[in-house]
């Protein structure tokens, strides 16, 4: 059995002639190089998504509070009782204005324009200032009559205070009863309570017309007869008659002066 050793110089030689072919490969280095690719992608995209969501954020309340100006999400409804700021509103309300006191409302009814004529439009209207103490039982009465004519005449109910009247929303008395105040019979709060029907219609400047009445009063004549007669009148008609009854002498007694 033989066996041969090689020489340290064949050794080198054929150690040098396989590192040649294979040199060995840099794990260490390729694998320090990757992690820092990664941490390097990583911190860019975060970057990159903190930046969009901040940019996102104000684009969407940029836009969010233009689209509300034009298409809003909460829809307000506007209060009936409270008076509006248009030029119409304020000429010819079609809602009674909301509570005043005697004061104010006296002294908004006042107003006296400084213009002859009325630099728009108008129809001429006749007030129907109703006084009771409870219910109207001729209601459907006068609705009939007033049937037909919107827009040429105006309702005004004084009743005692709290009071509320059972019409249906069709009627020409429905939503027309104004701040109230207890009145008594023989009394100046009688003159008041006129005074309050005057003033409320005299906010609606197309009112030429004032008519006075009681829960007894009933028309006698459809309304074109009564509205053309009241508006071509150049004079204010006042009932006045000496009833010759007890009740008529007692009322014209010392102590019942105010009531005539």
């Amino acid at each position: 059995m033989c066996s041969s050793r090689m020489k340290p110089e064949q050794m080198k030689a054929k150690t040098f002639e396989v590192d040649d072919f294979f040199p060995p490969s840099p794990r260490k280095k390729d694998w320090t190089i990757g992690l820092m690719k990664v941490v390097s992608f990583l911190v860019i995209f975060m970057a990159g998504a903190v930046l969009g969501l901040s940019v996102s954020a104000r684009f969407t309340r940029y836009f969010t509070s233009q689209t509300d100006l034009f298409f809003p999400r909460t829809i307000y409804t506007a209060n009936c009782e409270e008076s509006s700021l248009s030029i119409k509103s304020f000429v010819s309300p079609d809602h009674l204005m909301p509570r005043m006191n005697d004061d104010e409302l006296f002294w908004r009814a006042s107003m006296v324009p400084k213009m002859e004529e009325f630099p728009f439009e108008r129809t001429p209207k006749v007030a129907f200032l109703f006084m009771t103490r409870g219910p109207l039982p001729f209601a459907r009465l006068w609705d009939r009559f007033f049937e037909g004519h919107e827009g040429l005449y105006s309702v005004y109910v004084h009743t005692i205070p709290d009071y509320k009247l059972n019409v249906v929303n069709s009627s020409a008395f429905y939503g027309r009863q104004i701040p109230s105040e207890e009145v008594s019979w023989g009394s100046i709060s009688l003159v008041d309570a006129e005074k309050r029907l005057l003033a409320n219609a005299l906010l609606d400047f197309n009112n030429e017309r004032f008519v006075l009445l009681s829960e007894s009063c009933i028309p006698i004549f459809d309304f074109p007869t009564v509205y053309e007669y009241l508006t071509n009148s150049a004079h204010s008609f006042v009932d006045s008659y000496d009833e010759d009854s007890w009740r008529g002498v007692i009322a014209l007694q010392p102590p019942h002066g105010p009531c005539y």
